[in-house]
């Protein structure tokens, strides 16, 4: 992939991006995240099933299932720059970038494990 942006004024600009055929690991980086959100959001139906917590509450009384929406909650806020880290790096050094972003989301599963 190639973008190239040009300019006709006297001082010509060029911008030129090229990507790696390695990103896709770092695609497939972003797609485990959205696997993950899942998978913590269905911590959270399970968890207000079991603990009895109707919506629109966001929590309880119950500091188990506080602990289980608040690791949620947590990973979401976090994600978005994660992900402008992960694809912006990705465009540099794509492996490099795939191995740490997954090693957040192996550190985001080993801290929901602890918060619960």
């Amino acid at each position: 992939f190639l973008f190239q942006l040009t300019s006709n004024s006297r001082k010509m600009t060029s911008l030129s991006l090229t990507i790696q055929a390695d990103y896709g690991y770092v695609i497939l980086t972003a797609v485990s995240t959205w696997i993950l959100l899942n998978w913590m959001g269905m911590q959270v139906m399970k968890g207000r099933k079991k603990y009895e917590v109707q919506y629109p509450n966001l929590y309880s009384t119950n500091h188990n299932f506080n602990c289980i929406q608040r690791a949620h909650q947590n990973t979401i806020e976090n994600v978005p720059m994660f992900l402008v880290f992960l694809l912006i790096g990705g465009l540099h050094l794509p492996r490099l970038s795939a191995v740490f972003g997954i090693t957040y989301l192996v550190s985001r599963v080993v801290y929901a494990f602890g918060y619960y």
